[in-house]
């Protein structure tokens, strides 16, 4: 019976992630004012002492006064690793005002780990002691950060004797993320970069959460903004399983016709750059190549391109590389994107794919332009895992006669109804399987003389169109 309670449970988690998911988050810290006379857990490092106070304050009547230091390294300390998720950006905000001296320098730092710890500053500011100012940072924590298990914020300064106000401190995610200049990282659980062939050619890239941004560029000569998931090259694209894109953005040429919006990624061994153009300019980036084929994907027809690049930028520095190309003839800005059907069309037209899959990215690439787009829903399966939140939606299907396998119910459709079928018998629930030859026969859907829950997940599969045994 045990058993059979934890298949149920493993098939309801799947049906779980069928809908759009409900990301588990660590306890978000409430901001801290002081207005209610405590320290909300605030202690003083060093000899610092820390009290709440009515001298001053920014808002409300009370503020934490911070004395007794004596070297640079004292001041207020808080712990936060509790409230820390890896890999998200987060953004930290605390106001200080001086007592004494009339001006000072004032330094918002933290520190990882306790044992061999490593302190790095997040802001710094001149402060003075007649208003107040804001010491204002971002930081994105790692995995070996959080695994410390000590994540701290302090405040100090080089002045050693200094006593200053602190209010209205806050720690919480960020909205967002800028950037301006050749930059990579992860943000909400999705990799990022923004890439200039010159380090920083009048392009922004602000990054929203979930693989979602925005982007601008002014006469740029070449510059690329793009968020997916690397994967390492560790192996080709066809141990993933499906690789599928759904995405909606728009997409904007204001100057120059070399712009687009595309899948972007890397294999290596061999070395290919390769692009799925869903959207372009009146340049067709295909062009300076061979036209190999034309297939119809996802509804769309594509022409296939390959080009070879000599001696020009790749992830492995200055090399000769061949480039692949799908290029959508009627172009659009939002659909589902099949990249591992380009994969197969690709070989067989004869291009290699056997390298390992580097990364595979949602893309805009600007080359001798001016232009602006916004992904603005994303996600990203691969095989079995999904980054994002898809519209998931059951695929269409035809009726089935009744009772045949996967139809437990009868009622002419394969769906989760009959899955629930399943799952109920399995646990001993009342059940439509129970004394019925039929449901019994097209309960057992993978054919291995035993009904249980793998038989469900095989037809919730089959519902939202992943690969079963329906297939």
């Amino acid at each position: 019976m045990k058993k059979r309670i934890l298949s149920f449970i493993f098939a309801l988690v799947f049906i779980f992630a069928l809908v759009p998911a409900v990301t588990a988050t660590v306890p978000v810290m409430a901001d801290i004012d002081f207005e209610n006379n405590q320290l909300n857990g605030f202690f003083g490092r060093g000899s610092a002492r820390v009290t709440v106070t009515t001298e001053q304050a920014r808002s409300g009547s009370r503020s934490m006064l911070v004395a007794g230091r004596t070297a640079g390294w004292n001041g207020p300390e808080i712990r936060v690793e509790s409230f820390v998720e890896p890999n998200v950006v987060y953004e930290i905000t605390a106001w200080v005002r001086l007592k004494t001296p009339d001006t000072a320098r004032l330094t918002l730092s933290t520190q990882i780990g306790s044992s061999s710890p490593v302190w790095r500053n997040i802001n710094s500011q001149n402060v003075v002691n007649n208003s107040w100012t804001q010491l204002i940072g971002t930081y994105v924590f790692t995995e070996a950060d959080v695994a410390t298990g000590h994540i701290a914020l302090f405040i100090e300064s080089a002045n050693s004797t200094a006593e200053f106000y602190v209010d209205d401190f806050s720690f919480k995610r960020a909205a967002s993320m800028i950037l301006t200049s050749n930059s990579r990282g992860i943000f909400e659980g999705f990799e990022y970069e923004f890439w200039s062939q010159n380090g920083n050619d009048g392009g922004t890239m602000t990054l929203t959460g979930g693989g979602n941004f925005t982007c601008s560029w002014v006469n740029t000569f070449n510059i690329l903004f793009r968020t997916g998931k690397r994967l390492g090259s560790v192996q080709p694209y066809t141990a993933y399983g499906d690789i599928i894109i759904e995405y909606e953005a728009t997409f904007n040429i204001t100057a120059g016709n070399a712009s687009y919006l595309t899948v972007y990624g890397w294999t290596q061994s061999p070395l290919v750059e390769f692009y799925i153009v869903e959207s372009r300019g009146s340049y067709n980036p295909g062009s300076a190549g061979r036209l190999v084929a034309s297939r119809t994907i996802d509804g769309g027809v594509y022409d296939i391109y390959v080009a070879t690049r000599t001696n020009m930028p790749s992830i492995e520095g200055t090399r000769t590389f061949q480039q692949y190309f799908s290029v959508r003839r009627d172009m659009r800005t939002s659909g589902t994107i099949s990249v591992h059907e380009h994969f197969k069309a690709w070989e067989e037209s004869g291009l290699d794919m056997s390298g390992n899959l580097f990364e595979v990215m949602l893309c805009v690439e600007g080359f001798r332009t001016s232009g602006n787009a916004e992904i603005t829903h994303y996600a990203l399966t691969i095989g079995d895992e999904v980054f994002g939140t898809p519209h998931r939606v059951p695929v269409e299907r035809e009726p089935v006669e009744p009772y045949s396998r996967g139809d437990v119910n009868g009622d002419g459709a394969i769906d989760s109804a009959d899955a629930l079928e399943i799952l109920k018998y399995e646990i001993g629930l009342p059940n439509v399987i129970e004394g019925n030859e039929q449901a019994m026969a097209a309960a057992d859907v993978n054919g291995d003389g035993v009904i249980d829950s793998s038989d469900a997940l095989e037809i919730l599969k089959y519902e939202i169109g992943l690969p079963s045994v329906f297939d």
